[in-house]
């Protein structure tokens, strides 16, 4: 359960997120190595605009509640793992490869490839804690999409602010956005080097991911890629269990791989660029006057946790982010409310975590989160309230059991 402050009447301050979860590992030796069947199952329940998403019912994965409270009622069941492993290979529902937590901070999750996706991938293990993992992942759940299409033959512009981007010449349809228009037709391709030694972990990875434009003759596909680092560093000297977690994204067209999915249906506190009113869409690229361009995102972030008695601890932690869309920022115009405009955001979090008993967690936290645009003017932004920055801070207590 958490709060976050809010500006303007409507929204809600206060959140829950209820989620049960059943998993079932069954694991046998077998002449090719361990044969493994994993399922993990999630029931959840949410309350509280902030919490919920958009996206997961268009999915047919939650439902909405009715009448005043729909949209802030909703309930998920998902099977959020389902794979099979034998000897190297993995085939099924995982996590990313190129995910490079581990991290616990919730509120400032900017991480890179932070969701679950289907996946084929061959680990080899070169020893001394080293593996090689190559993969072939289903790009439809960390992409962004893109925004805008072909410009339309005798638009009308309706607003002040689209009529002056026009006379300026920015031109192009503004009712583009996610990926709704978007063909899947290639699957994103991972390799990944991990270390796990005595000191911690590290791991590399790198990501080759295909950008379809929205559905429109002429204008052709393009390649993204990203590369994406994190490591935790085990601190035994002052105090048993202290860590030091870094991580870090930069991408081309793969705005999915640094900041992490803002729909995914693993991320329930919707670490995004969403605050009280501002709230900036994250694309992958802009089609603009029959051109698709890639964006440049990239984030990084830090935490450190101290253990003051084997069953107390607390953690600080901050990310930060940003994404570039070139030429085509600031250019396109209408009313959709999430146009492509270059921004950044940061996020710091304070948390406690306390474990009475074995597997049974009580985490307290507090975080403060802020997005700016980096625009000279907001054509057709927000025009109600023509922000260019804003705002937002948390207090949640997560209470979680695990047997």
């Amino acid at each position: 359960m958490y709060a976050v402050n809010q500006k303007v009447a409507k929204g809600d301050a206060l959140n829950s997120h209820a989620e049960g979860r059943v998993s079932l590992d069954a694991r046998n030796a077998t002449e090719y190595g361990m044969a493994r069947t994993f399922i993990r199952i999630a029931w959840v329940r949410s309350s509280g605009t902030d919490d919920n998403s958009g996206s997961q019912p268009r999915r047919g994965q939650w439902f909405n509640g009715l009448s005043q409270s729909y949209g802030a009622l909703q309930t998920g069941f998902q099977a959020s793992n389902a794979f099979v492993q034998l000897g190297g290979f993995t085939a099924g529902r995982t996590e990313s490869q190129a995910w490079v937590g581990p991290t616990l901070q919730q509120r400032t999750a900017m991480v890179g490839s932070n969701g679950r996706v289907n996946l084929l991938q061959y680990t080899a293990a070169l020893g001394s804690g080293m593996t090689l993992t190559g993969a072939v992942e289903d790009a439809a759940e960390l992409r962004n999409g893109i925004f805008g299409a072909a410009p339309t033959a005798g638009l009308t512009y309706t607003t002040a602010a689209s009529t002056a981007a026009a006379a300026a010449g920015n031109t192009t349809q503004g009712t583009g956005g996610d990926s709704n228009n978007i063909s899947n037709r290639f699957p994103d391709a991972i390799a990944s080097f991990d270390v796990s030694q005595a000191w911690g972990t590290f791991k590399l990875a790198g990501v080759l991911h295909n950008v379809q434009p929205q559905d429109n003759v002429g204008v052709d596909s393009k390649t993204g890629w990203a590369i994406m680092a994190g490591t935790k560093i085990l601190l035994p000297s002052l105090a048993a269990g202290d860590n030091i977690l870094f991580h870090g994204a930069y991408g081309v067209g793969a705005s999915g791989r640094t900041f992490g999915n803002v729909v995914t249906d693993t991320n329930p506190t919707n670490a995004s660029a969403t605050m009280n009113v501002l709230s900036v869409g994250v694309y992958d690229g802009v089609q603009l006057n029959n051109t698709l361009s890639l964006s440049k995102s990239y984030s990084f972030g830090a935490q450190f946790q101290h253990y003051f008695t084997p069953t107390v601890s607390a953690y600080v932690a901050g990310s930060y982010a940003a994404v570039d869309y070139g030429s085509n920022a600031n250019k396109t115009v209408g009313t959709s409310g999430k146009l492509p405009h270059d921004f950044n955001m940061y996020a710091a979090e304070l948390g406690v975590i306390w474990t009475p008993v074995a597997g049974l967690e009580v985490n307290p936290s507090v975080a403060y989160g802020k997005a700016t645009l980096k625009v000279a003017e907001v054509n057709g932004f927000n025009s109600a309230k023509n922000l260019k920055s804003d705002d937002q801070y948390a207090v949640r207590l997560r209470v979680a059991r695990s047997f």
